[in-house]
């Protein structure tokens, strides 16, 4: 999220899981999932309640692709709701891309979120996964000649990056801490100061 341009479009960032990082980024404003859907660009802090919510949210993905050019933030994926009747997350993924959309989706069970969200991406950021399952899902979109690489594991807070269109696979070192990370992002925010 430090590297998005927030100035250019709206980014929705939805944390369900109340994260103590993203509640320390000062000037993100805070919306409701009953609010209208800001257009001007910047950061939009969403704290649905699971499951609770899943009506809203469905309405809100809806009409971020309505609108395109927008930015949206899943922390924890697999809360989004999702299925017959609640199609709007699959439909980012598999058109967000011809409407300007970007997507960034957390999970830490790859195997428990909608499948487009994994096949649909461009790149894959994957940190130590514990279960079999979850690592055979990602492999499973990796060319066979890769192998299995997910099953070795990585020092802390290193991870694989794969990119699809490069078909390219990296090791990368940790991001900059949560600090680092925050301050970038409320420069990106912050309000200029004006001059009278």
């Amino acid at each position: 999220m430090s590297n998005a341009n927030l100035k250019s479009k709206p980014w929705y960032l939805f944390d369900y899981k109340l994260d103590e990082h993203l509640a320390r980024i000062q000037h993100a404003q805070n919306l409701g999932v009953h609010e209208r859907l800001p257009t001007k660009p910047g950061l939009y802090h969403i704290k649905p309640e699971l499951k609770a919510d899943d009506d809203n949210v469905e309405l809100m993905l809806r009409k971020i692709w309505r609108r395109g050019d927008s930015g949206i933030y899943f922390d924890e994926g697999y809360s989004v709701p999702q299925g017959p009747w609640k199609n709007s997350f699959r439909t980012l993924m598999t058109q967000g891309r011809s409407l300007n959309i970007g997507v960034i989706t957390l999970t830490q069970r790859p195997v428990w979120i909608d499948r487009f969200a994994i096949s649909e991406a461009d790149f894959y950021a994957v940190f130590h996964l514990n279960q079999k399952s979850d690592r055979k899902t990602v492999e499973e979109l990796l060319p066979d000649d890769y192998g299995s690489p997910f099953e070795t594991r990585l020092p802390d807070y290193h991870c694989r990056w794969y990119d699809v269109g490069r078909d390219w696979l990296c090791e990368l070192s940790p991001a900059p801490s949560p600090e680092i990370s925050i301050a970038k992002i409320d420069s990106k925010l912050k309000p200029k100061k004006r001059w009278i």
